[in-house]
Parts: C-alpha cells; sequence; structure tokens
C-alpha cells in the first residue's frame, strides 16, 4: 500500500514540475518573439499536458520496476533520461541522439538479461512455464525503459521545434 501511495505522489510531483518547466520554456520562448501566435500556443500547452501524463503514468512504473529491471542498466537508463532533459535547455539538436542511444541501452540490456537467463536455463534443465515468463518478464523491463526515454525525446524534440 505504501509503495502505491510513493508512486502516486511521485506521479503528482513529477506532473507539476514537467508542466512548469514546460511553461517557463514557453513564456521564454515568446518573450523573444514578440509575434505570438495563439494556436501555437495552445497546441504546445496541450502537448505539454500529453507529456506530463506520459511521464505521470510512466513514472509510477519505472518506482516499481526500477530494481527488478536490474540496477546497471536501469541506473544508466535514468542518467540518459536526465541528459535529454538537460540538453533540452543547453544542446536541442542532441535530444534525439540521447533518445537513440538509450533506446539502444535497453535493448543491449535486455539481450544481455535474456543471454543470462538462457544460459541458466541450460545449466538448471527443466524449468516450470511461469518460471521462465517472470524472467521474460524481467528481461523486457529495460528496453521498455528505454523506450519511454525515446518516446519523451520525440517529445521534446517536437516542442523544440517552431
Amino acid at each position: 500500500m505504501s509503495q502505491l501511495l510513493l508512486s502516486v505522489i511521485i506521479e503528482a510531483f513529477l506532473i507539476k514540475i514537467f508542466k512548469y518547466i514546460m511553461l517557463s520554456i514557453l513564456y521564454i520562448k515568446n518573450a523573444y518573439n514578440c509575434k505570438v501566435n495563439l494556436t501555437y500556443i495552445i497546441m504546445k500547452i496541450k502537448l505539454i499536458r500529453i507529456m506530463a501524463l506520459i511521464l505521470g503514468i510512466t513514472a509510477s512504473i519505472i518506482v516499481e520496476l526500477f530494481v527488478e529491471g536490474g540496477i546497471l542498466f536501469m541506473s544508466i537508463l535514468t542518467l540518459l533520461l536526465i541528459a535529454v532533459i538537460v540538453s533540452y535547455f543547453k544542446y536541442p539538436q542532441k535530444v534525439g541522439l540521447l533518445g537513440n542511444i538509450s533506446l539502444a541501452v535497453g535493448i543491449l540490456g535486455t539481450l544481455i538479461g535474456l543471454f543470462s537467463a538462457f544460459m541458466i536455463i541450460q545449466q538448471v534443465g527443466d524449468i516450470s512455464p511461469s518460471i521462465l515468463a517472470g524472467g521474460l518478464k524481467v528481461a523486457f523491463i529495460s528496453t521498455m525503459y528505454g523506450l519511454i526515454i525515446y518516446i519523451f525525446s520525440l517529445g521534446l524534440m517536437t516542442l523544440s521545434k517552431e
């Protein structure tokens, strides 16, 4: 119960922070451009809301699956997520590259996880289907996380194009 409460609190917190950051970016960009297009601003605000919703949903998933997916690859992918967010402000042209790298790292984590799982299955011999299904589920967590970061970077690239 407490883990669910923690994920809901983190989700709400991330949505608020993400919304305020994106709205401040809009105001800063529009302060430089005197030509303010109202439909453009409304479209960006709708896109920000959609991205905040996606980020909130994935935050609750990420809190639960971080340790289960393997500390090494999940930590690398979290660092790549932070790099995507920071590069949006400093180097917007690098956001797509970092998103692609996160997808590749997620797939690499899955392949290494599958390889080690099949090695153990080969050593043990006969295993039950439920153990195999659980191992496959854990193996695909890093790919899911990398794909989430990739989709997030695509959204940021869409926001940075004017």
